[in-house]
């Protein structure tokens, strides 16, 4: 049984990255592109018969004879001066070839899935639970490895016999993937385009488990999967119920030549080495992923797949051949019972098809099945036209595992080559003939991988092949067009965005084939201009199709074009950590969205990304060659541009942290204030959890601080919302991401290396977190001028911008202080008052207000001029479990009076509550959810009061206070009846975010 890679292959990848080495991504590049090029030069050779060619490919050149026909075929359009060579072109549909079946996994990435988690201001981190009911998806942690699982070979197709066996010893041998210390990755393009997802890295091989060196290892040139459909008919919940196929070649072919001379189980790979020595192409069907966090097989799903002959020479991702489409239009609809099928004519037959991908399913009895039901018990093939039958095929489950679904059929009489040459066919189901897929007459694709990246000023050429029942078309005309993929791109941006792709230099070009049915264009990448802001660059799909009625053309090109971006290695000042030639944003990006790299550097934590081990490490995996498993970052959505800052950053001697931040606009200021309310409110409910855990008559003193301290943060909320309504914004509580989903980050990227989580009062939630919350900046190692990650700090770059942005307006005679009207003034308990901001004084004594009450204004004298701690020193007496007394001679020691806390007082609550954590139907379940709403409501509230009616605050205070109410009575209800070891705890969400379930 395969041991399973988990989230340690960081570390074993960048072992292998040290003792490898690797070249840059711009060498990489152009590498890239040439093996492209060279590609598409190679395909158009029309070498004489028996003549010698040198296949180049990556890593070896070798000669190849190429075997053809001695006739010629003229081209079929006019005007008819181009012939074309016709060449054996070997694939997997041939012999020899082997079939096997069995499991993969793909232990995705869920996280950077969804598009809003990329924005870095406004992402609320799920950091230890499978499902959040939102925006981390059903695997969070997930590390990108994809492998084969308990996958054997199933059946051998030798050339000199014409059926295949199952009897052959090499059935039952174990088709592996886990050759290398690097587990290959699956990496979607972009977060909007995850149709058709790329392998990097994947090495294959038989008898890994049972020989040391396996029979033979191999490469899988990347590639992304292709046809994606949906083949459960019936699909149920919990699973990805699609199919997929990936075709590429496999190549750096070694062998254990021992086994291979000496071992009667191998004398089928021998003659599959002595056919095509070079390389093999391989083809294999993903189907039916499993999602259900709770099921056993979770992120596993089915594979078939077959290997056979390949030549390098061929396209990269289909065979060029002939092609089968689901029947559609006027002769019929069978989208959702089958899929498209590539399949070859030989002149003496037989007719080899590829149903692989093709064919739907349905859950019976528990198990995924052929779905004969629709399909019927076999599938007929005859010409469209005189409906003269070729031949059938059987259909069955072990059928299908045996064969991958390609299937050799031999031509049924009167059917023969000519016939089947000059029709085109059709399948249609035995039992009634009813009609399910039709052939496509011609069919457009490029020679090499359909999904790219590209920087601004990148250059590519693309070649792409016409075929008519597998005939090279020349002088045909193939029509390419630019789209953008534009969801979350605004209107005004988009017109740039379009035009960052040129075909030759357009936006729409045609062009016709040459003699032997290709055409290459050329692709140029100009910078997208930023159209998604927190998003780098755009997605861009080229489609390529004629006025050919019967055409297929498989896919779009999908490519996405990176912004320019303002760095300069030979005049840009040296990267730091902040500022503006910072590299803290990008690594903060990716710590949000690639979570399980946190078991081994917080990205986000300046302190554990400069820890040596780690920079060597990052720089180690970040120069890896692009295709490489282990480069870095695993997305591949990094450009050159930020990959140079990053690396020149690492490579200083001591990578520096600070960096002055450059001036805000007043946009800036406005969502900074944004977010700074953001900030205050996410701190509130991991005060009120704790205070709620606090059972009635117990631990009344810590109770009281709690409390205070959380009345404060509402006191900080309220007075920052009066501030951006000063400065013409407009305060927002009900935004999606306002509400956290914990255990959460601090929004904005503060205190990157805290988690804010729900939990009953303890001294540690205390130590780690709330003391974290309310840390003063001046205990960090931050001097005036610098930008930290504090919220001390936060406020201070904000009073900053407030004096500078004031200044330029009072020399305009003007100000960007206003709209009292609009902003709420009460008088809250005690010295606390919510006050209107009608000038920069009055923004700055609140903004101090704010940080001296969390952090004080002084190591000295942490107290106020009420003789209130600050928060920071409050939290430390429930620590030390003393209070702060200052002795005679002015030092401030936690020598007071007790601040015992008695852990008998606590109610046992769940940690980080979610609605759908309690059984539907429980009374937990019921209060649980009414909390929910009510604290929506409460929200609600505000937001109408700071956006038109400030007069209203007293209906959000009684709010507040029933609130409370309905809190303090649920921790008092166990989650089960009778069970009183776990409570139930309010949960702070957003119930329309609940419609996942765990």
């Amino acid at each position: 049984m395969k041991k399973l890679l988990g989230p340690t292959l960081f570390v074993a990848f960048l072992v292998i990255a040290v003792q490898a080495g690797g070249g840059k991504y711009d060498a990489f590049k152009k590498d890239r592109q040439e093996r492209e090029r060279i590609i598409g030069e190679r395909s158009k050779l029309q070498p004489d018969a028996g003549s010698s060619v040198f296949e180049v490919g990556t890593g070896f050149v070798s000669p190849t004879t190429m075997k053809m026909s001695t006739d010629t075929v003229a081209c079929d359009r006019t005007p008819a001066t181009c012939v074309d060579v016709q060449v054996d072109r070997p694939s997997y549909l041939d012999k020899p070839r082997l079939h096997f079946a069995g499991r993969f996994r793909s232990d995705v990435a869920t996280i950077n899935n969804q598009y809003v988690n990329f924005d870095s201001d406004e992402f609320s981190a799920v950091n230890e639970v499978v499902t959040d009911g939102a925006h981390a998806g059903f695997n969070p942690w997930g590390t990108g490895v994809f492998d084969f699982y308990d996958t054997q070979v199933t059946s051998v197709c030798s050339t000199d016999v014409a059926d295949c066996t199952t009897t052959d010893p090499l059935v039952g041998t174990s088709v592996d993937t886990a050759m290398s210390t690097v587990s290959a990755k699956i990496v979607d393009v972009d977060v909007e385009d995850q149709i058709a997802s790329k392998l990097f890295g994947l090495r294959i091989g038989l008898g890994a488990y049972s020989n040391y060196p396996p029979v033979f290892n191999s490469t899988f040139r990347p590639a992304a999967f292709t046809n994606l459909w949906p083949l459960v008919v019936n699909r149920p919940k919990g699973f990805i119920a699609m199919s997929a196929r990936y075709q590429s070649f496999l190549e750096n072919l070694s062998w254990n030549e021992h086994l291979l001379e000496t071992e009667d189980t191998y004398a089928f790979l021998r003659e599959l080495k002595q056919a095509s020595p070079n390389a093999f192409s391989i083809s294999f069907n993903t189907y039916i992923y499993n999602t259900n966090g709770s099921h056993k097989n979770w992120t596993y799903g089915y594979v078939v797949g077959t290997i056979g002959p390949g030549r390098r020479t061929e396209p990269e991702n289909y065979v060029r051949e002939r092609f089968f489409r689901y029947a559609v239009g006027d002769e019929d609809t069978t989208a959702s019972i089958v899929n498209g099928a590539q399949f070859k004519v030989r002149p003496n037959g037989p007719l080899t098809v590829d149903f692989g991908n093709a064919l739907s399913r349905r859950l019976v009895a528990g198990e995924f099945v052929l779905n004969t039901q629709d399909m019927g018990s076999g599938l007929c093939i005859y010409t469209k036209h005189s409906n003269t039958k070729v031949g059938q095929i059987d259909l069955s489950e072990e059928w299908y595992l045996r064969t991958a679904g390609v299937q050799d059929i031999p031509l049924v009489a009167p059917a023969n080559a000519q016939s089947v040459s000059e029709e085109y066919l059709k399948v249609v189901k035995c039992d009634d003939e009813t009609l399910l897929m039709v052939e496509s007459l011609f069919v457009v694709r490029p020679t090499t991988t359909f999904v790219t990246w590209m920087n601004p000023d990148d250059s590519l050429d693309k070649t792409f092949t016409v075929t008519r029942k597998g005939v090279p078309q020349c002088n045909y005309p193939v029509t390419f067009q630019v789209h953008l993929v534009d969801d979350n791109i605004p209107e005004e941006k988009q017109e740039q965005a379009l035009a960052s792709l040129k075909i030759n230099d357009k936006n729409s070009e045609t062009v016709t084939t040459d003699c032997n049915g290709m055409v290459t264009v050329t692709l140029t990448a100009s910078d997208p201009g930023n159209p998604r802001g927190f998003l780098d660059g755009c997605m861009l799909h080229v489609s390529f199709t004629s006025n050919e009625e019967n055409i297929f053309t498989d896919s779009n090109l999908l490519i996405r074009v990176f912004d320019d971006f303002p760095y300069d290695r030979s005049v840009s000042p040296k990267p730091t950590w902040y500022g503006e030639n910072g590299v803290y944003d990008i690594f903060r990006q990716y710590d949000n969205v690639y979570p399980v790299m946190r078991h081994i550097v917080r990205l986000a934590d300046y302190n554990s990304v400069i820890d040596p081990r780690n920079i060597q490490y990052i720089k180690m995996a970040m120069e890896l060659p692009f295709d490489h498993p282990g480069f870095m970052p695993v997305t591949r959505d990094l450009s050159t541009k930020k990959t140079d800052m990053v690396l020149d950053w690492l490579n200083q001697k001591y990578p520096p942290k600070k960096g002055k931040k450059g001036h805000m606009t007043l946009e800036q200021v406005q969502a900074s204030l944004q977010l700074a309310m953001q900030v205050e409110h996410a701190t509130i409910p991991v005060y009120m959890y704790a205070f709620y855990s606090i059972k009635e008559g117990y631990n009344k003193e810590i109770a009281d601080v709690i409390r205070s301290v959380a009345i404060d943060e509402m006191l900080h909320m309220g007075l920052v919302g009066n501030i951006l309504i000063s400065v013409g914004g407009n305060p927002n509580f009900v935004r999606a991401d306002f509400i956290p989903v914990y255990p959460s980050r601090m929004p904005g990227g503060l205190h990157p290396e805290l988690t804010l989580r729900l939990a009953p009062l303890s001294i540690a939630l205390v130590q780690d977190v709330f003391m974290r919350i309310e840390t003063p900046m001046y205990l960090t190692d931050e001097n005036e001028d610098q930008y930290n990650d504090t919220i001390g700090g936060f406020y201070k770059r904000l009073k900053k911008n407030l004096k500078r942005l004031e200044q330029e307006a009072n020399e305009q005679s003007a100000t960007i202080f206003g709209h009292a009207d609009r902003q709420v003034e009460y008088n809250l308990p005690g010295h606390l008052k919510i006050f209107k901001i009608r000038n920069l004084d009055d923004a700055l004594t609140a903004i101090d207000l704010i940080t001296e009450q969390g952090e004080g204004s002084s190591q000295i004298d942490p107290r106020d001029e009420y003789e209130q701690l600050a928060h920071y020193y409050k939290f430390q007496e429930i620590v030390e479990g003393r209070r702060l007394y200052r002795k005679p001679n002015g030092n401030l020691e936690f020598i007071g009076s007790p601040v015992p806390l008695d852990q008998n007082g606590i109610w046992p609550l769940r940690h980080n509550p979610h609605t759908y954590d309690y059984r539907e139907g429980s009374r937990a379940r019921m209060l649980a959810e009414g909390f929910s709403r009510h604290y929506l409501d409460m929200l609600s509230q505000l937001h109408s009061i700071y956006n038109g009616h400030p007069g209203d605050f007293e209906s959000a205070l009684s709010a507040m206070f029933l609130l409370n109410i309905r809190a303090k009575e649920i921790v008092k209800v166990p989650e089960m009846e009778g069970d009183l070891s776990a409570h139930t705890g309010p949960t702070f969400e957003n119930p329309l975010n609940l419609f996942m379930e765990k």
